[in-house]
């Protein structure tokens, strides 16, 4: 299920953002968002589909298999592998001088608030501050998260863009978005997961 969602980018972006840590910090970060592994939020998402009646998994799960929805993914996994890379950093850099059109950006903006990609960045960033005695930055997670966005979908055109949009816009995928953000970790020692309803599960296995 994660890897069917099109945010499994999230999972990357945490240790992207881990390595940036100097020093013994990035042991204490690592603890504090060992509930973001792949396994747990696979398994605290899986949960939340199974709270679903079987019409809505079969309608999320046909949204989710869609040629836009696989596209996208695709998109990102490059996105997430050359994210370190010479050409990433350039673009960028390139964007400050040479922003996408107004259109653009806020196509990329509303597909963003649609699939709460960077709500679920600052929740990564809250973490890590807990974690580190930091201080969070809001500002610098929503345009690393837009930055990160525009690279991914710089090829895809404003048409499909519109069709993934739509997609994410479904009443059953926010029903899930709502479920599976009500369920992402709230502090380090947080494993308990809440089922569609918000009621607890049992923990969340973490090997």
């Amino acid at each position: 299920m994660l890897a069917l969602t099109g945010i499994s980018a999230v999972s990357g972006q945490v240790y992207q953002q881990v390595a940036r840590i100097p020093g013994a910090d990035q042991d204490a970060a690592l603890t504090a968002l060992s509930g973001w592994a792949p396994k747990v939020l696979r398994y605290r998402f899986l949960r939340i589909l199974g709270s679903f009646t079987d019409d809505e998994r079969q309608r999320l799960l046909s949204i989710l298999d869609s040629p836009a929805m696989r596209a996208a993914r695709e998109a990102e996994a490059v996105a997430l592998e050359q994210q370190n890379s010479d050409h990433y950093l350039a673009y960028q850099q390139r964007l400050n001088t040479q922003p996408p059109s107004e259109t653009r950006l806020a196509m990329v903006a509303e597909l963003d608030r649609s699939m709460k990609f960077s709500e679920w960045l600052l929740r990564v960033d809250t973490a890590i501050a807990g974690a580190t005695h930091s201080a969070a930055d809001s500002d610098r997670v929503k345009k690393e998260a837009m930055g990160f966005l525009l690279f991914a979908y710089r090829y895809t055109s404003p048409a499909d863009m519109q069709t993934l949009i739509s997609h994410w816009q479904t009443p059953v995928m926010q029903d899930w978005l709502a479920a599976a953000t009500a369920a992402l970790p709230v502090s380090s020692d947080s494993t308990e997961t809440p089922d569609r309803s918000g009621h607890l599960d049992a923990p969340a296995p973490t090997e």
